[in-house]
């Protein structure tokens, strides 16, 4: 719901930011495959905005892709 509202109000950098969250929580309770799903929608994000966060979230998404 609330990525919802901020896609609707505007905020995709902090809708970035809520799924950068989202999938560090989600891959610390052994969730990879929803982490990494999080992480994908973040970087695109980040990537449209040509945010700094992208390169973070690269970083994330390299070893949990790999496994």
């Amino acid at each position: 719901m609330a990525l919802t509202v901020l896609r609707g109000i505007g905020g995709e950098w902090r809708r970035g930011n809520v799924l950068t969250v989202l999938g560090r929580a989600l891959f610390g309770i052994g969730q990879s495959g929803r982490a990494v799903v999080c992480w994908q929608e973040a970087l695109g994000i980040f990537e449209c905005l040509g945010a700094p966060e992208a390169d973070g979230v690269r970083a994330l998404l390299a070893p949990a892709t790999a496994a």
